[in-house]
Protein backbone atom coordinates (compact mmCIF):
# COMPACT_ATOMS: atom_id res chain seq x y z
CA UNK A 1 0.00 0.00 0.00
CA UNK A 2 3.10 2.59 0.56
CA UNK A 3 3.69 2.54 -3.14
CA UNK A 4 -0.07 3.68 -3.70
CA UNK A 5 0.13 6.61 -0.78
CA UNK A 6 0.04 8.62 -3.87
CA UNK A 7 -2.84 7.72 -5.49
CA UNK A 8 -4.65 7.31 -1.77
CA UNK A 9 -4.22 11.44 -1.72
CA UNK A 10 -4.93 12.21 -5.51
CA UNK A 11 -8.48 10.00 -4.87
CA UNK A 12 -9.29 10.20 -1.30
CA UNK A 13 -13.07 9.34 -1.58
CA UNK A 14 -12.20 5.75 -2.82
CA UNK A 15 -10.18 4.21 0.39
CA UNK A 16 -12.35 2.08 1.27
CA UNK A 17 -12.58 0.72 -2.78
CA UNK A 18 -8.43 0.36 -2.59
CA UNK A 19 -8.69 -1.15 0.31
CA UNK A 20 -10.76 -4.05 -1.06
CA UNK A 21 -8.86 -3.93 -4.42
CA UNK A 22 -5.39 -4.37 -2.43
CA UNK A 23 -7.57 -7.22 -0.03
CA UNK A 24 -8.83 -8.97 -2.58
CA UNK A 25 -5.31 -9.16 -5.07
CA UNK A 26 -3.57 -9.81 -2.28
CA UNK A 27 -5.71 -12.95 -0.95
CA UNK A 28 -5.46 -14.18 -4.54
CA UNK A 29 -1.94 -14.02 -4.94
CA UNK A 30 -1.63 -15.70 -1.32
CA UNK A 31 -3.85 -18.70 -3.19
CA UNK A 32 -1.44 -18.94 -5.88
CA UNK A 33 1.85 -18.95 -4.08
CA UNK A 34 0.25 -21.73 -2.20
CA UNK A 35 -1.79 -23.44 -5.00
CA UNK A 36 1.31 -25.95 -5.53
CA UNK A 37 0.79 -24.71 -9.85
CA UNK A 38 4.20 -22.30 -9.31
CA UNK A 39 7.07 -23.96 -11.18
CA UNK A 40 10.90 -23.26 -9.82
CA UNK A 41 12.70 -24.40 -12.35
CA UNK A 42 15.69 -22.65 -12.32
CA UNK A 43 16.44 -23.20 -16.27
CA UNK A 44 12.87 -22.17 -17.64
CA UNK A 45 12.46 -19.51 -14.91
CA UNK A 46 15.74 -17.95 -15.98
CA UNK A 47 15.57 -17.89 -19.35
CA UNK A 48 11.95 -16.12 -19.50
CA UNK A 49 13.64 -13.71 -16.79
CA UNK A 50 16.57 -13.10 -19.33
CA UNK A 51 13.79 -12.14 -22.15
CA UNK A 52 12.08 -10.13 -19.22
CA UNK A 53 15.41 -8.10 -18.70
CA UNK A 54 16.15 -7.59 -22.13
CA UNK A 55 13.09 -6.14 -23.48
CA UNK A 56 12.85 -3.95 -20.24
CA UNK A 57 16.57 -2.95 -20.47
CA UNK A 58 15.47 0.74 -20.60
CA UNK A 59 13.45 0.68 -17.51
CA UNK A 60 14.42 1.54 -14.35
CA UNK A 61 11.43 -0.08 -12.96
CA UNK A 62 12.12 -3.50 -14.57
CA UNK A 63 14.34 -4.46 -11.18
CA UNK A 64 10.99 -4.20 -9.24
CA UNK A 65 9.40 -7.41 -11.18
CA UNK A 66 9.23 -11.01 -9.86
CA UNK A 67 8.63 -13.38 -12.69
CA UNK A 68 6.54 -16.74 -11.82
CA UNK A 69 5.69 -19.53 -14.55
CA UNK A 70 2.60 -21.06 -13.75
CA UNK A 71 1.83 -25.23 -14.06
CA UNK A 72 -1.49 -24.68 -16.46
CA UNK A 73 -3.14 -25.47 -19.98
CA UNK A 74 -4.46 -21.96 -20.21
CA UNK A 75 -2.76 -19.33 -22.86
CA UNK A 76 -2.07 -16.56 -20.03
CA UNK A 77 0.21 -14.21 -18.54
CA UNK A 78 -0.41 -11.19 -16.25
CA UNK A 79 0.76 -8.71 -13.49
CA UNK A 80 -0.03 -7.88 -10.69
CA UNK A 81 -0.24 -4.35 -8.90
CA UNK A 82 2.48 -5.77 -6.98
CA UNK A 83 5.00 -6.13 -9.83
CA UNK A 84 4.81 -10.16 -9.98
CA UNK A 85 4.52 -11.39 -13.30
CA UNK A 86 2.77 -14.33 -14.15
CA UNK A 87 2.94 -16.84 -17.39
CA UNK A 88 1.29 -19.58 -17.71
CA UNK A 89 3.11 -23.27 -19.77
CA UNK A 90 -0.05 -22.94 -22.14
CA UNK A 91 1.12 -19.62 -23.61
CA UNK A 92 4.67 -20.58 -23.28
CA UNK A 93 4.01 -23.58 -25.35
CA UNK A 94 1.79 -21.48 -28.16
CA UNK A 95 4.84 -19.02 -28.42
CA UNK A 96 7.05 -19.34 -31.89
CA UNK A 97 9.60 -17.36 -31.03
CA UNK A 98 11.66 -15.49 -28.79
CA UNK A 99 10.53 -12.38 -29.85
CA UNK A 100 6.47 -13.10 -29.16
CA UNK A 101 7.75 -13.63 -25.50
CA UNK A 102 9.91 -10.57 -25.03
CA UNK A 103 6.18 -9.16 -26.46
CA UNK A 104 3.60 -10.37 -24.23
CA UNK A 105 6.08 -9.52 -21.40
CA UNK A 106 6.27 -5.94 -22.50
CA UNK A 107 2.62 -5.87 -22.92
CA UNK A 108 2.12 -6.80 -19.29
CA UNK A 109 4.65 -4.48 -17.52
CA UNK A 110 2.86 -1.71 -19.40
CA UNK A 111 -0.13 -2.45 -17.86
CA UNK A 112 1.91 -2.18 -14.60
CA UNK A 113 3.95 1.08 -15.46
CA UNK A 114 0.46 2.72 -16.88
CA UNK A 115 -0.87 1.81 -13.43
CA UNK A 116 -4.41 0.09 -15.18
CA UNK A 117 -5.20 -1.61 -11.94
CA UNK A 118 -5.62 2.06 -10.16
CA UNK A 119 -7.63 3.49 -13.04
CA UNK A 120 -9.82 0.41 -13.43
CA UNK A 121 -10.30 0.68 -9.32
CA UNK A 122 -11.23 4.43 -10.23
CA UNK A 123 -13.40 3.77 -12.92
CA UNK A 124 -15.18 0.53 -11.25
CA UNK A 125 -15.93 2.84 -8.98
CA UNK A 126 -17.73 5.57 -10.71
CA UNK A 127 -19.29 2.58 -12.63
CA UNK A 128 -21.13 1.47 -9.10
CA UNK A 129 -21.69 4.94 -8.41
CA UNK A 130 -23.30 5.35 -11.81
CA UNK A 131 -25.27 2.29 -11.27
CA UNK A 132 -26.58 2.67 -7.27
CA UNK A 133 -27.64 6.72 -8.51
CA UNK A 134 -29.59 5.26 -11.37
CA UNK A 135 -30.89 2.72 -9.81
CA UNK A 136 -30.77 -0.15 -12.14
CA UNK A 137 -27.95 0.02 -14.56
CA UNK A 138 -28.38 -3.01 -16.81
CA UNK A 139 -25.94 -6.03 -16.27
CA UNK A 140 -25.37 -5.16 -20.23
CA UNK A 141 -24.30 -1.87 -20.17
CA UNK A 142 -22.13 -2.38 -17.05
CA UNK A 143 -20.44 -5.08 -19.49
CA UNK A 144 -20.17 -2.68 -22.50
CA UNK A 145 -18.81 0.12 -19.68
CA UNK A 146 -16.17 -2.57 -18.11
CA UNK A 147 -15.41 -4.15 -21.44
CA UNK A 148 -14.79 -0.47 -22.81
CA UNK A 149 -12.42 0.42 -20.11
CA UNK A 150 -10.88 -3.01 -20.59
CA UNK A 151 -9.86 -2.52 -24.05
CA UNK A 152 -8.88 0.96 -23.90
CA UNK A 153 -6.02 -0.58 -21.51
CA UNK A 154 -5.33 -3.32 -23.83
CA UNK A 155 -4.98 -0.88 -26.33
CA UNK A 156 -2.15 1.19 -24.41
CA UNK A 157 -0.53 -1.95 -23.14
CA UNK A 158 0.03 -2.70 -26.60
CA UNK A 159 0.95 0.26 -28.52
CA UNK A 160 3.63 0.95 -24.99
CA UNK A 161 4.51 -2.68 -25.20
CA UNK A 162 4.93 -2.52 -29.12
CA UNK A 163 7.69 0.36 -28.30
CA UNK A 164 9.13 -0.95 -26.02
CA UNK A 165 9.89 -4.51 -28.27
CA UNK A 166 11.07 -2.01 -31.10
CA UNK A 167 13.96 -0.09 -28.34
CA UNK A 168 15.27 -3.78 -27.51
CA UNK A 169 17.01 -6.31 -29.30
CA UNK A 170 14.23 -8.25 -30.12
CA UNK A 171 12.48 -8.09 -33.71
CA UNK A 172 9.17 -6.47 -33.16
CA UNK A 173 7.78 -7.67 -36.94
CA UNK A 174 8.51 -11.34 -35.02
CA UNK A 175 6.62 -10.39 -31.84
CA UNK A 176 3.35 -9.69 -33.81
CA UNK A 177 2.49 -13.04 -33.91
CA UNK A 178 2.04 -12.46 -30.23
CA UNK A 179 -0.58 -9.79 -30.44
Amino acid sequence: KQQFAAEYKSHPKLKSTFDNYFTHSNYELNLLYKSGKLIYNEKLNGFVNKVLQTVLTNSSQASNLKLFIVKSTEVNAFIYHTGEVFVTLGLLAQLENESQLAYILAHEFSHFILKHHISSIVKSDGVSKTKSKTTQLSEEAEELVEFAFSREHEFEADSLGLCLVKASPYLSSSSLGAI
